[in-house]
């Protein structure tokens, strides 16, 4: 799995730097952008024949929690607030598109340090992909930084007494992540690390709207 997963990752990042090139080009943009597109999904098919994707139920709003950096004293609940941002609003399946792009969390005060959705898969899963995919056009909009981590439903709980989310930053939760990301797609090997809620970090920049268009998990 693992080398065909490097393979993949070669491919990808030779597809998306053509792809780059035709945009500054001009043209027939979006008839290449499309192609382009059409064939990550096809490599993402090939080394994932056998596997499930988790159906993961964004329609069940208490399923995730979107939570980023709070201010100092901005809070007395930890480091970490509810984020006023609506990740569903993302999640519609309108992949790589020149217009507004996602995000799960602005760039004002609470997000200053970058944003982490949380997700309940409601059983306990062992996936063996994830893939996570940017809106924009723009390589200078992309995630500069995605960390793919090993949540529970408890850390979705915040309090006076208790702050979950605050655990993913203190415990080695990391499954799988970039720095310095410049690409539209990637795909993470998450080993069939178990878990029963799925979380995943982005970082755009200081003053940058943080957030993904889309997130598949494979089991």
């Amino acid at each position: 799995m693992s080398s065909e997963i490097s393979k993949l990752s070669v491919q990808l990042t030779a597809n998306a730097s053509g792809l780059v090139g035709g945009l500054k080009q001009g043209g027939h943009a979006m008839q290449e952008l499309e192609h382009e597109a059409a064939e990550l999904r096809e490599a993402l098919n090939k080394i994932g024949e056998g596997l499930e994707a988790i159906g993961i139920g964004f329609a069940a709003m208490e399923a995730w929690h979107v939570f980023a950096e709070a201010d100092e004293a901005a809070s007395n609940l930890g480091s970490v607030l509810r984020a006023t941002g609506n990740a569903l609003d993302n999640f519609d399946g309108r992949k790589f598109l020149d217009g507004k792009t996602s995000f799960w969390t602005t760039g004002g005060k609470d997000g200053k340090y970058g944003s982490t959705l949380i997700i309940d898969l409601n059983h306990r899963a062992r996936p063996k992909l994830c893939a996570t995919y940017e809106r924009t056009l723009r390589q200078s909009e992309v995630m500069r930084a995605i960390v793919v981590l090993r949540a529970g439903k408890d850390d979705m709980v915040i309090g006076h007494e208790v702050s979950g989310p605050d655990r993913l930053a203190t415990e080695r939760r990391g499954v799988g992540g970039l720095l310095d990301n410049d690409q539209f797609f990637n795909v993470f090997d998450t080993a069939g690390v178990e878990m029963d809620a799925l979380g995943v970090f982005v970082f755009s920049g200081r003053g940058k709207d943080h957030g993904l268009s889309e997130i598949e998990l494979y089991e």
